[in-house]
Formats: structure tokens, C-alpha cells, sequence
């Protein structure tokens, strides 16, 4: 079997790009992390889509009070992270209050001493109340 020149050139360039081709796709494959294209769901992103509707019904700097009924600091520090630069405080002497709630929106206990009305419940627990008399 007698190979010419040319077919021998025309044989060794086709390798030359199917190896290249191999070689490239490999390397995509490598560099693209298919798990890096789905966002992860942690903490903060859920915490901030549960705050989302209520952002824009705050102003955009100021103070508010914040009540919750679930007693954890790293509660309160995430909502003071999604809602900054918005300063959230732990108290109700604010004209506007963030209730930050697990099981159902504030219940009557809240509401006893006629100090608190309920502007909005957003769900998800997130609810936006007025003090009586500010």
C-alpha cells in the first residue's frame, strides 16, 4: 500500500484538528462546574425573598423598630443585613415596626394593650405595624 505525500499530509492534518477538537472539549468540560450555573439557597437569599415586598414600603434610609417572637439574634441580624442601609432596631418606640414572625402573624398578645396596628402582612411571617400614637 503506497501512501503519497499529499494523502499523507491531508491524514495528518485531520488527526492534528480531531486532537485539538478532543483536547478543547475536555477542557470545557473542565472549566465549566455545571453546579456553579445553579445558584445555592442559603440563609441570606431566602431571608432577603422574604423581605422583598416589604422594602419598598420603607424608606430608604431611616429607622425602624423590629419585634419578633423568635428570640435569636442571628434572626435580627439578618434582617438588619437585608434591609440596610435601613437601621432596624430591637424596640417598638418607632412610627414604623417590622414584625418578624416563624409561626403566624402577630397574634392578639401583640395587639392587647391597643400600642400596635397592623399596616401589612406580607406573609412568609414579615409583617409592617404602626405604633398608636406616632
Amino acid at each position: 500500500m503506497k501512501f503519497y505525500y499529499s494523502s499523507r499530509v491531508k491524514i495528518g492534518t485531520i488527526l492534528i484538528i480531531l486532537f485539538s477538537l478532543a483536547s478543547g472539549v475536555r477542557f470545557i468540560k473542565k472549566e465549566i462546574n455545571f453546579t456553579n450555573l445553579i445558584k445555592p439557597i442559603d440563609a441570606i437569599t431566602l431571608n432577603e425573598k422574604r423581605y422583598e415586598e416589604l422594602k419598598p414600603y420603607l424608606l430608604r434610609r431611616g429607622i425602624v423598630g423590629y419585634m419578633s417572637d423568635v428570640h435569636s439574634i442571628k434572626e435580627y441580624y439578618l434582617t438588619q443585613y437585608t434591609l440596610a442601609p435601613v437601621i432596624v432596631v430591637k424596640t417598638k418606640d418607632y412610627p414604623l415596626i417590622i414584625g418578624n414572625y416563624q409561626g403566624t402573624i402577630a397574634g392578639p398578645e401583640n395587639f392587647k394593650n391597643g400600642d400596635l396596628f397592623l399596616l401589612r402582612d406580607f406573609g412568609n411571617g414579615v409583617s409592617l405595624l404602626r405604633g398608636k400614637n406616632k
